[in-house]
């Protein structure tokens, strides 16, 4: 949902790609759009053919993350299944990834609008198509330096 400020139409894809039985990954993160910026909180899909598949990968999956750590926080995890869980509080957390989601795609139009308005040299069309948190200016290094 973060993407366009709905989570029915940002899951579209992924959606499509289980329906039509493609298998792939998918990884979500919860970190921003839920406020645990210092936190590492998200999940690890993996969507399989078969119920057999599925155990070996979660197996090569254990193994891989065994590595990294032992024993991981809990505390945002159980945040975030109270708020994933509780109509109440999910309508809420929705509303307001929703707004979240529309005031960057509000700074990016405004960002564009001021570097032409500038005459600021370069396109920056890039600028009203992205998604997301983050923004790529396209800027080469001795530009920021």
């Amino acid at each position: 949902g973060f993407a366009s400020g709905n989570m029915e139409y940002d899951a579209a894809a992924i959606r499509l790609f289980v329906n039509l039985g493609i298998e792939c990954f998918v990884a979500q993160s919860f970190s921003k759009n839920l406020g645990f910026y210092n936190e590492r909180l998200g999940c690890l899909m993996a969507v399989t053919r078969t119920s057999e598949q599925a155990v070996r990968v979660q197996s090569q999956l254990k193994s891989l993350i065994r590595g990294m750590y032992s024993n991981p926080p809990a505390h945002g995890a159980k945040v975030a299944a109270k708020i994933m869980t509780t109509p109440t509080l999910f309508t809420e957390w929705e509303g307001e990834v929703r707004l979240m989601s529309s005031r960057l795609a509000k700074m990016r139009a405004l960002l564009y609008d001021e570097l032409v308005k500038n005459e600021t040299p370069g396109n920056w069309e890039h600028l009203k198509t992205q998604i997301g948190m983050f923004t790529f200016l396209g800027l080469k290094e001795h530009q920021v330096q």
